[in-house]
């Protein structure tokens, strides 16, 4: 089984040390101190700072920087546990993941022209526009799409 586990660090710049992670501090009343961590045993102020949330894959840490707001950084590491342990039982019980949908296919600057130029040249949308209208914005279109200005 794979390892899914996921924490919650201090990655801080600790005076006389140097940057350095660590874990959080968990006060007597459970709520987390928010600019102290825990390095080799000794509780450091850290107030430069950011939350990161370590993951692993295989045996190789990873590191995700999730910013200095810890309430966000505790959703973030809800939110990856939430599915990280979603997709470990679909994986249980057979569910096929669901397919992910197909990116958009680009268009180019002349199809966007001739699809442009079509819209406009039908009746229904209700324009008055008179052929030599028309042609006229045809013709620039054509010219843009030739010699397209970036």
């Amino acid at each position: 089984m794979a390892n899914r586990t996921a924490t919650l660090i201090r990655n801080a710049n600790l005076p006389g040390i140097g940057w350095r992670r660590g874990t959080l501090i968990q006060s007597k009343n459970g709520r987390i101190k928010p600019d102290a961590m825990l390095y080799n045993g000794g509780e450091y102020p850290a107030p430069q700072g950011t939350y990161q949330i370590r993951t692993y894959q295989g045996t190789k840490a990873v590191y995700v920087t999730v910013g200095n707001d810890l309430d966000a950084a505790m959703a973030m590491l809800e939110r990856l546990n939430a599915t990280r342990d979603k997709a470990a039982a679909e994986t249980i019980l057979g569910i096929a993941p669901a397919p992910k949908p197909e990116p958009e296919t680009r268009k180019t600057l002349a199809e966007l022209a001739a699809a442009y130029i079509a819209k406009k040249k039908s009746p229904s949308q209700g324009l008055s526009r008179t052929s030599t209208q028309v042609r006229l914005l045809v013709i620039a279109l054509r010219h843009e799409v030739g010699h397209p200005k970036f």
